[in-house]
């Protein structure tokens, strides 16, 4: 400034300081400098060589930083930065692509980095802050997380039209130790699920192969290398061609909840609370072919509502809320509020009546 007014009065007027402060800095940047970078003559003041080199470096610098401060400021803008997101291999060949497809749409800019891991690394990545969000099955027992419920399956049991048990149209445990049996790797949650519920109805698997793949999985059930524990909705075109059949496990269903969870206390961005939105909205048309899909109106942690709720309103979603006494906690109206309905068993927002300065989180 002072460069360009030759003033120190005038380069005082400009950055809204006193002659003093002004004089007082240029002392400062000589001392630094350990050379003179300014000649005074009068009133007016020009560059020597050493300001001019100095000048030239300042300049240059002074326009990278303005290039990363606008770079850095744009990651809190709508939409853009990354989504690091871990997901079952499962969720990335039969969720993810249709859920990343529908955000694309709205959020071109956003990028995303994807881990095809199993539950339990999943866990861990986020723990260790590696994963943003991940999608895959219900934890157990984790106060570290936040978890977003968004669909249910079924466990059944698969195998070929062929075999006994599906001439009979009923599985017969008691021939358990004869048969041998499709399972997914020891270290998943399914596994430790199917083990658990045998368990407890008293039976074991002496007998078991471990496949990572579904599809590896299908091709042995197929040529009769064993019996699959397996969610129908992997199997349903196979059984719709009558390929395979699909049982009930027969002592009560065997369920899994699905959804996405984030680290407990991490504040979600902007993209990864549309991305949250996006799931819950699509997984419905995803699975409506799909029987042994079940769809709920999910519970939400406290720390996911309203965030959640503000992405329902920019949207134009409708979706039902069975936590509205944590609503008004963490996201007060304004007094000229206009919600629709407001009933006891949740909240249900109809097409953006609340502003955006409504909600704060």
């Amino acid at each position: 400034m002072l460069c360009t007014t030759g003033s120190f009065t005038e380069a005082a007027k400009r950055l809204l300081l006193t002659q003093s402060a002004v004089s007082h800095s240029m002392k400062t940047l000589e001392e630094e400098a350990g050379c003179q970078l300014i000649r005074r003559q009068g009133k007016k003041v020009s560059l020597t060589e050493a300001g001019d080199r100095l000048l030239d470096f300042a300049r240059s610098y002074l326009k990278e930083m303005s290039v990363l401060r606008e770079e850095l400021g744009g990651y809190e803008k709508f939409g853009a930065g990354r989504i690091r997101l871990g997901a079952s291999q499962q969720a990335c060949r039969f969720f993810l692509p249709q859920w990343v497809k529908e955000f694309k749409k709205g959020i071109p800019q956003c990028r995303f980095e994807v881990y095809g891991e199993d539950t339990p690394k999943c866990l861990q990545m986020l723990g260790f802050g590696e994963l943003d969000l991940a999608i895959t099955l219900e934890p157990i027992k984790n106060s570290e997380i936040d978890f977003v419920p968004c669909f249910t399956d079924e466990i059944r049991l698969i195998t070929t039209s062929d075999h006994e048990w599906a001439r009979n149209k009923e599985v017969d445990w008691t021939k358990i130790s004869v048969e041998n049996f499709i399972l997914d790797n020891r270290a998943s949650y399914s596994f430790r699920m199917i083990n658990d519920y045998l368990e407890q109805n008293g039976l074991k698997i002496t007998s078991f192969m471990e496949i990572t793949s579904s599809d590896a999985s299908k091709e042995l059930i197929k040529i009769g290398l064993g019996v699959g524990l397996m969610a129908d909705w992997l199997v349903a075109e196979e059984v719709a061609s009558g390929e395979l059949v699909s049982l009930p496990l027969g002592f009560g269903k065997l369920s899994r909840t699905w959804g996405i969870y984030v680290r407990k206390g991490r504040k979600l961005n902007k993209a990864e609370r549309i991305f949250i939105q996006t799931v819950h909205v699509e997984r419905q048309p995803l699975f409506g072919s799909l029987p042994s899909i079940k769809r709920f109106t999910p519970s939400l942690p406290p720390s996911m509502v309203g965030p959640i709720l503000l992405l329902t309103v920019l949207t134009g979603a409708s979706l039902k809320f069975l936590v509205s006494p944590e609503i008004e906690r963490l996201c007060p109206f304004k007094k000229d509020k206009k919600i629709n309905r407001l009933r006891s068993d949740g909240i249900n927002l109809e097409k953006k009546f609340i502003s955006l300065s409504a909600c704060k989180f």
